[in-house]
C-alpha cells in the first residue's frame, strides 16, 4: 500500500510541475493589393491567360499580351 501512494505522489508531482501547453498564433499574414484601370476602347481585353504570360517593353511602360478573342496583340500603356 505505501508503494502504491508513493507512486500516486511522485505522479502527481510529475504532472502537476509539467509545464502547460500554450496555442501560439504568432504567424503574420498580409499582402498588398494594386489595381491598374485599363481604358479598352470598346475591345475585349483577354485576362484569361494571366497577365503574367505578357511581354512588358524595355521601357517598362507597355505591356503587349496576346487576345485569343480577335487574335491580336493587345497594347497596355502603363
Amino acid at each position: 500500500m505505501k508503494k502504491h501512494t508513493h507512486f500516486i505522489f511522485v505522479l502527481g508531482l510529475l504532472f502537476s510541475c509539467s509545464q502547460k501547453a500554450t496555442d501560439d498564433f504568432g504567424e503574420v499574414f498580409s499582402y498588398n493589393l494594386d489595381t491598374l484601370v485599363i481604358d479598352s476602347k470598346d475591345r475585349n481585353l483577354d485576362l484569361s491567360r494571366n497577365i503574367t504570360n505578357a511581354s512588358v517593353n524595355m521601357e517598362k511602360n507597355t505591356i503587349y499580351q496576346f487576345n485569343k478573342f480577335d487574335h491580336s496583340i493587345d497594347e497596355i500603356n502603363l
